[in-house]
């Protein structure tokens, strides 16, 4: 799966639905371009507050992504 704003988006999304839980556990392959692969788990705390800003900096800084996304998930009204 491609990384853009809107995957991102969409993953917090659905880990807000997920309210109830304490945490959540994302489990994803990181492909590089030169092929190399890095499976990452991702824990994700969520609870009645968080925020779909929240989740998307855990989700980022998670899967050790380019924190920018961050700022263009913003720009979309996330």
């Amino acid at each position: 799966m491609l990384v853009s704003p809107l995957v991102i988006q969409a993953i917090a999304a659905w880990l807000l639905k997920k309210r109830r839980r304490k945490s959540v556990e994302v489990l994803a392959e990181k492909v590089q371009p030169d092929g190399t692969r890095e499976v990452l788990i991702v824990k994700v705390d969520v609870n009645e507050s968080s925020t779909e800003a929240e989740v998307v900096k855990q989700v980022v800084h998670g899967f050790k992504l380019d924190p920018d996304l961050i700022t263009s998930i913003a720009a979309l009204g996330g």
